[in-house]
């Protein structure tokens, strides 16, 4: 117990000890700071400021001069120091603010220094942490605002204007100046700034000969702004080089500068009314009036301009003529960029001509040529692309033997899009010629529903937004397009002309309103484009023509030519809402939409693989004339690989002379799923003529009431053929189909229906519910529903089933006549040790027309003539006939 007492003593004498200590240890903390903010260990003690001044050593400084920055603190409560030593300089922060954006610099025992590098002037602050979240700048004392100006130096005469060779201060105009006294030499050297402030150097000339780098400065490192130069002469001769008025070469700056003279440079390439060769510099809101000549790279702003960032060429306007022999621009002559192994896509906007551009190669209102790049670095290739914008053209371009001239731009390589932009100028060129470029085949254009009332003359690839380029969207024609030759390649005669473009990859909502004319012989020619190679779905929509459209051959309303690349893939590409209204004229391949679509299919073992295209709500009013032509249709010429037309509607004649129908000429693997559309107009042809088709595939749902009008027939091997049909001359099924029209063959030719001359099925119910009322008059092998129906050759033994057809016309011939089919022809094979039958069942058909065959052979009510059809008394007592025999042989 004892022991107990004695250690709960101790205990209690320990506590009080510690309470005792830390006391003391308050008490000591707090008598430790002296009267100069220091701790007893000499280090600052942190203390709340009102406010803190910035000083700077100095206020007006030129390029290279350094600004050393410090602080004066102002303490809150003045008796505790009078020298600032209590205050921790380490949370000082200097900043330097330029042209809105800030800097944070770094500072060293209490001070902070800039380098002068730009000629923006400057504003510099501080900022002091009073409190404890140093990193926190939220609640920090902000100091007083100090702006350091940059010093001008006057120039007034054109010793001052010397005096800017190897400078990098900063000048400005005081007065005009006349420089036409003397045979100026080019400024070299200089990398400071030149503001004109609006002032004009008159009367600059230069005449040299063999020598780089011309202008007023030789090479410019640094600004030039609100500048003019007027009455400039610059003349040079020889081996030269980068040519402008401002400058020969620009790696600066180029703002609001004004030219105006002459630059006569025949010879020289990299020539510019402003600068010649542009050498990852800026140009902007600059103007040029001046005529300017030259050899290669010639524009009316800058000869050459390589770019590496976006926007270094924008708001320039050129006014002055523009001459060269290649790559020539209005704006620039070529705009190009560096092979590098990144993939980067460069903008380019805002830019003008007004004046007239002439050329041989390349020429273009706004640029001759840009020129994107690639750069292979295994296992990957790089691309630099361009993407322009907001141009504009008002300038007559001539280049009449020139190829590759657009009213914006020449030739295009990576270009992605042109957008938002307006040619208004005429433009005349020998190929590839168009009304934005002349040929650029990766630009697509965005035309935003601008509309083209300039004359576009060339000789072929012409249109008038591209006579070679991408998709074309939103794009409209009304003005003229005037093709003076076809283009002869291997002894063929082309001519890719439409009122869009010769040749692009999809056309969009574009529209063409003006008539289009070749008069010499030539392929390929649209109402919006010549030819179009569509590799991807849905690029060939909402197009409407109006205007007259004649050529030669692949002519059509929309397209001459739309077809695709051959594939390793399986696919099928979709057209649709195609529409033309003017008249179509044509010899070959001829349509109301499309003169030829040529699908594709490629073999690769151990496949074939196919790209095809499918057809939906396109329509035809325009009258279709190829009297002497091949392959003629209201809406398609000739097709292959070509799947299905559906929804669609032709409401014109159709006038041809072979393969002639209201929807196509000759497109022998397409079914056409007419949804109930009938045929009122004139289907006229020699031979291969129907209301929807002069050859097809399966054709559903179709009706004609309008005039068949045979011109002649088909003569081959000393036998005369028509292949005529209410609905199609040859077809592979016919389904719910039904005819109303007399037919009548006038010369002798063989196959004439009611529904189709010509029937060959590779499968059963391809021909049912078919049913003709008119009268059919024509000479051998004539029925109602058809003249012949033969099945294909297959190793297979198989039964053929036709259904449910009447024919309640009168039907004429001289052999092989039928109320149904005049003939039905299936087919027995031997192939090796087997024999293969493909048999013709024919069920539930009526005759209800009077049949007269003059005397001739073969006549029967359902079939005049047959080989291999199931004729049994089941299959036959489904028919009916009320004239004659139901089999006539």
């Amino acid at each position: 117990m004892k022991k107990f007492a004695k250690l709960f003593a101790c205990l209690i004498i320990f506590t009080l000890f510690i309470f005792a200590m830390t006391g003391c240890f308050a008490t000591s903390q707090s008598s430790s700071n002296n009267n100069n903010g220091e701790n007893d260990d000499n280090t600052p003690t942190e203390v709340k400021l009102e406010s803190i001044t910035l000083n700077a050593d100095k206020l007006e400084v030129e390029i290279g001069d350094t600004v050393t920055l410090s602080f004066t603190p102002n303490p809150e409560n003045p008796e505790l120091s009078s020298d600032g030593k209590n205050y921790d300089s380490k949370y000082v922060s200097y900043y330097v603010r330029i042209n809105g954006e800030e800097k944070k610099l770094t500072s060293n025992k209490g001070t902070a220094t800039y380098t002068v590098e730009s000629f923006s002037d400057m504003t510099f602050f501080a900022k002091y942490c009073n409190h404890s979240a140093h990193d926190d700048t939220a609640g920090d004392v902000v100091s007083n605002l100090v702006d350091v100006k940059i010093k001008v130096n006057a120039v007034s005469s054109a010793e001052d204007l010397k005096n800017l060779a190897n400078s990098n201060k900063n000048f400005v105009l005081t007065s005009n100046i006349d420089l036409s006294g003397e045979n100026w030499q080019p400024i070299e050297g200089f990398q400071g700034k030149l503001d004109g402030d609006g002032y004009t150097i008159n009367g600059l000339k230069i005449s040299e000969t063999n020598k780089e780098n011309v202008g007023l400065f030789g090479t410019l490192l640094g600004t030039v702004e609100n500048l003019n130069l007027a009455y400039a002469n610059v003349s040079v001769a020889g081996n030269v080089n980068n040519v402008g008025i401002l400058a020969g070469i620009n790696k600066g700056t180029v703002s609001a500068v004004s030219v105006s003279g002459e630059i006569d440079a025949d010879s020289a390439t990299n020539v510019g009314g402003i600068v010649g060769y542009n050498e990852k510099g800026i140009i902007a809101d600059s103007e040029s009036i001046a005529s300017v000549e030259g050899k290669e790279n010639v524009g009316g702003i800058v000869g050459k301009m390589l770019i590496t960032t976006n926007d270094t060429l924008k708001n320039c306007e050129n006014k002055g003529e523009v001459e060269g022999e290649k790559s020539v621009g209005g704006v620039c002559g070529l705009l190009t960029t560096t092979e590098e192994k990144k993939d980067i896509t460069l903008t380019i906007s805002n830019n003008t001509n007004k004046g007239e551009v002439e050329g041989d190669e390349n020429v273009g209102g706004v640029f001759g040529e840009v020129l994107g790049q690639s750069k292979y670095s295994y296992p990957q290739t790089y691309y630099q692309r361009f993407e322009l914008s907001l141009l504009s053209n008002s300038g007559k371009i001539e280049a009449d033997s020139a190829t590759n001239v657009g009213g914006l731009i020449g030739k295009g390589t990576y270009v992605v899009t042109l957008s938002l932009s307006k040619n208004e100028g005429n433009v005349s060129g020998k190929l590839y010629v168009g009304g934005y470029v002349g040929y650029s085949p990766d630009t697509n254009i965005k035309a935003n529903s601008e509309e083209s009332k300039s004359a576009i003359s060339v000789r072929a690839y012409v249109g008038a937004f591209a006579g070679y380029a991408g998709l074309i969207e939103k794009a409209k024609n009304a003005g003229q397009i005037l093709v003076t030759g076809p283009y002869i390649e291997e002894g063929v005669a082309y001519s890719y002309v439409g009122g869009i473009a010769g040749y692009c990859t999809g056309i969009i909502e574009c529209e063409n309103t003006a008539d289009i004319v070749v008069t010499d012989a030539g392929k390929y020619v649209g109402g919006i484009a010549g030819y179009v190679l569509a590799t991807q779905n849905d690029v060939v929509n909402e197009n409407r023509n109006s205007g007259k459209i004649s050529a030669k051959d692949n002519v059509g309303g929309i397209a001459g030519m739309l077809t695709t690349n051959a594939a390793a893939k399986d696919i099928t590409y979709s057209v649709s809402e195609n529409e033309n209204s003017g008249q179509i004229n044509g010899n070959d391949n001829v349509g109301g939409v499309f003169g030829e679509v040529l699908g594709q299919s490629k073999y690769s073992y151990p496949q074939t693989y196919y790209q095809r295209f499918e057809l939906s709500l396109i329509s035809n009013t325009g009258t279709i004339y190829a009297e002497n032509g091949n392959n003629v249709g209201g809406l398609v010429g000739r097709g292959e690989y070509l799947a299905t037309i559906v929804s669609s509607e032709n409401e014109a004649d159709v006038f041809g002379d072979m393969y002639v129908g209201g929807y196509v000429g000759y497109s022998e693997g397409t079914n056409i799923k007419a949804g109930g559309a009938e045929n009122r107009n004139i289907i006229s042809g020699k031979a291969y003529v129907g209301a929807f088709a002069g050859k097809a595939g399966i054709i559903e749902k179709a009706s004609n009431s309008g005039q068949i009008l045979p011109t002649g027939s088909y003569i081959e091997d000393g036998v005369a053929y028509s292949y005529v049909g209410g609905i199609a001359g040859y077809c592979t099924g016919a389904i719910e189909c039904t005819n109303y029209s007399d037919i009548t063959v006038l010369s002798a030719g063989k196959y004439v229906g009611g529904i189709a001359g010509y029937i060959k099925i590779s499968d059963t119910d391809r021909i049912k519910k078919n049913e003709n009322r008119g009268n059919i008059d024509g000479k051998d092998t004539v029925g109602g529903i058809a003249g012949k129906v033969e099945v294909v050759k297959k190793e297979v033994t198989k039964t053929y089933s036709v259904s449910e057809n009447t024919n309640k016309g009168y039907v004429n011939g001289t052999e092989k006549v039928g109320g149904i089919f005049g003939e039905a022809l299936g087919y027995a094979q031997r192939v090796g040790m087997s024999t293969y039958t493909q048999t013709i069942e024919i069920t539930g058909c009526a005759n209800k027309g009077e049949l007269d065959a003059n005397g001739g052979t073969y006549v029967g009510g359902i079939v005049g003539y047959y080989e291999y059809m199931d004729k049994s008394d089941a299959v036959m007592n489904t028919n009916t006939t009320d004239y004659g025999n139901k089999l006539g042989h």
